[in-house]
């Protein structure tokens, strides 16, 4: 993919994610309402990336984070938890535009737990 189809390709995913509501609902346990808690912080910060993107400002740090925490409460620890569908799907587009936009900028992808 060329620049100019990766800058497409977040504008198009980044819009799509804006366009739904943040999902409601789940177990009530502390892993997942602290998960869900998360992700929602973590929406916000890729939301801050594509923007710095837009306007082709630096990215603001040498690594893009990706969680751990919540790669594994939404891919392993709790998914066959259909409740968590909507999370697991925010959390998959999220992931998402951050691979993208590391492909895009060449700032790497670090997991980190925190």
């Amino acid at each position: 993919m060329d620049r100019g189809d990766l800058r497409a390709e977040i504008e198009s995913r980044m819009k799509a994610h804006l366009s739904r509501k943040f999902p409601r609902g789940g177990p009530r346990s502390d892993p997942v309402d602290d998960a869900i808690s998360s992700l929602a912080e973590y929406g916000g910060y890729v939301a801050g990336l594509v923007e710095r993107y837009r306007r082709e400002m630096p990215m603001g740090s040498d690594t893009i984070v990706l969680p751990v925490e919540l790669e594994g409460v939404f891919e392993r620890e709790y998914r066959n938890d259909s409740t968590l569908d909507e999370f697991r799907r925010t959390w998959s587009e999220l992931r998402g535009l951050a691979e993208l936009l590391s492909q895009a900028t060449g700032v790497p992808i670090e997991r980190v737990s925190h």
